[in-house]
């Protein structure tokens, strides 16, 4: 009896240095290139109207709380949810932000959350990011005046 138990195990592990075997040489083999181009998804949605601030596509819509728009004045209140490491969604919003030429005013972090402020002529960013039990959730209030806005130059300054 012990003849076949030993047998057994002795085949057994052949048959599993066997499998690591054709795992690793099938791993290892070339990948053959091709010459069609696959285009590749974005890398961030734009938030509401506004194409100057984004989130990672990874954070997806949830809801407008609320969202006006007329002649002097646009903004609103818009949730996002996902999967993402808080840390990452904070350096990844604030690099967003920066190439988008909106100003860093400021960051409060406290247990579970993070508030960064940000702003421009005319407008301003406030976002509120939760570590919640299996997601992040973000809650962006936006305001823009858009009188204001009128009379200034790309950079803020007054036209003459």
């Amino acid at each position: 009896m012990q003849k076949k138990q030993t047998g057994i195990k002795f085949f057994g592990l052949i048959g599993v240095v066997l499998f690591f075997t054709v795992l690793a040489g099938c791993s290892s083999k070339p990948v053959a290139s091709t010459d069609i181009a696959i285009p590749l998804p974005p890398a961030s949605n734009q938030v509401g109207t506004f194409n100057d601030i984004q989130m990672p596509i990874e954070m997806k819509y949830d809801t407008t709380e609320m969202s006006i728009r007329n002649e002097n004045f646009s903004g609103g209140v818009f949730n996002y949810k996902g999967k993402v490491d808080m840390t990452s969604l904070k350096d990844f919003v604030v690099a967003s932000m920066r190439n988008n030429k909106w100003r860093f005013d400021g960051e409060n972090i406290h247990d579970k959350t993070i508030v960064l402020a940000f702003s421009k002529p005319g407008k301003t960013c406030m976002m509120i990011m939760k570590d919640e039990f299996f997601s992040t959730k973000v809650e962006l209030m936006v305001t823009q005046n858009l009188t204001a806005a009128k009379s200034l130059d790309p950079f803020g300054q007054p036209i003459n």
